[in-house]
């Protein structure tokens, strides 16, 4: 009986000792675990801080974008007018056949603009102003080849009828981009 109470006695050694074990396996394991758990949720974490800083990216971008194409419509649009501004302080000089030139200049970029159709700096309502504009480009030239006095009027007028145009602009809204 002693040999086989030692026997227990290892076996039930070797079972606590098994048990230890496990114990201590389950220990590390609930660690590991805790571990990537912690791992997992970071990883998580930064995943949709990533996106969420492209995301605003992209929308800064956009109306960035949007902003400077705008800014781009603006300076067209005064570029135009300086043009037509440049006719008439030529006139105002004296200076018709500059001023001719320059006037044709600057129909010549209403033309442009206007055959650009919706792409156009212009938007609807300034298209319209710029053709009646466009229907004085005849009279006023004659008047300076001539070197009419009253030309002098008539570019003071199609600056006032531009100004008034362009004072419409609006910028682009998001459906327009």
């Amino acid at each position: 009986m002693n040999f086989r109470r030692l026997d227990e006695i290892e076996v039930a050694h070797g079972l606590a000792g098994e048990h230890f074990r496990n114990k201590n396996d389950l220990t590390k394991n609930q660690i590991n675990n805790k571990f990537d758990k912690v791992w997992f949720y970071l990883t998580l974490l930064l995943t949709a801080a990533v996106v969420i800083i492209s995301l605003s990216a992209v929308r800064l971008q956009n109306e960035n974008a949007r902003t400077l194409k705008n800014y781009q419509r603006e300076l067209q649009i005064k570029e135009i007018q300086n043009t037509l501004s440049g006719a008439v302080i030529a006139s105002n000089r004296n200076e018709f056949e500059l001023s001719r030139q320059t006037i044709n200049d600057f129909f010549e970029l209403l033309e442009k603009e206007m055959a650009l159709g919706n792409d156009s700096v212009f938007n609807l309502n300034q298209r319209e102003a710029v053709k009646e504009i466009l229907q004085k480009k005849a009279l006023v030239n004659q008047s300076l080849a001539e070197k009419n006095p009253r030309a002098r009027e008539q570019l003071e007028n199609v600056l006032e009828t531009y100004q008034k145009a362009v004072k419409s602009f609006r910028p682009l809204n998001k459906k327009e981009k």
